[in-house]
């Protein structure tokens, strides 16, 4: 699939979540909504995945940086 395909895919279930649940919920549920959507759309995912960052220019190690979820290996989603 296409990153271009992907990206909507998961903006239709990010909408899906949004229609549902609405406004004024707590990040842990609409984690929680959208992990639901995800599968049921037949869509991989991780969650809090840790992702050590590098510098570009010495390779030394920066950080780890973990987002709310790693959708098919290819593009992250953070839940705000």
């Amino acid at each position: 699939m296409l990153e271009s395909e992907l990206c909507y895919k998961i903006q239709g279930c990010i909408f899906n979540v949004a229609n549902k649940y609405g406004k004024g919920l707590k990040e842990q549920i609409y984690q929680k909504a959208l992990a639901e959507e995800l599968t049921k759309q037949g869509l991989g995912f991780e969650q809090h995945k840790r992702i050590n960052i590098y510098s570009l220019d010495t390779g030394k190690h920066l950080g780890v940086y973990v987002p709310d979820f790693l959708v098919e290996d290819k593009v992250i989603v953070e839940i705000k």
